[in-house]
């Protein structure tokens, strides 16, 4: 986190000028959709707009935003590993996601702004309560109170 704290490789071009650009008007008030124009699901820009709107429009509030979101990628990564994988992977396999997430330079980037879009971490979070969810509601055939939970939230996000 620290190695990539509000790194940018152009404020003028490229994906994550064009989202933290998106956000700040949403911080500011603007509505996506109607005053502009952004193409993925509304959630993100709600949660990183109200973010940034209560902590103050900033690159390091919006570098906060996105490191508690990979926080979580890598919490509900690492929940999982522990329902699919034996104890003795369950390190090695979260610090190779983590190691991959924050180093790649592709598109979907762990602690970084470079990635394409913070709905890429909403939709990894999403899927991975709803895998979580699904697993344990499968191992112990009961729909409790927390498999609801992981299987509604995922679904929604």
């Amino acid at each position: 986190m620290a190695a990539r704290w509000v790194k940018l490789e152009s404020l003028v071009s490229a994906d994550p000028a064009y989202w933290l650009f998106q956000v700040s008007r949403a911080a500011h008030g603007e509505m996506p959709y109607r005053d502009f124009s952004w193409n993925y699901p509304p959630l993100a820009i709600f949660l990183l707009g109200g973010f940034l709107k209560v902590f103050g429009i900033c690159f390091a509030t919006a570098q906060f935003a996105i490191d508690l979101l990979s926080l979580a990628v890598v919490g509900l990564c690492y929940w999982l590993a522990r329902y699919l994988l034996p104890r003795s992977l369950h390190f090695p396999v979260v610090t190779l996601v983590i190691a991959i997430g924050s180093t790649a330079l592709t598109k979907f980037n762990l602690f970084s702004f470079l990635t394409y879009s913070p709905s890429l971490h909403l939709g990894a979070i999403g899927l991975f309560m709803l895998t979580i969810g699904g697993i344990r509601y499968l191992r112990s055939g009961v729909l409790d109170g927390w498999n609801r939970m992981l299987v509604a939230g995922g679904a929604f996000i």
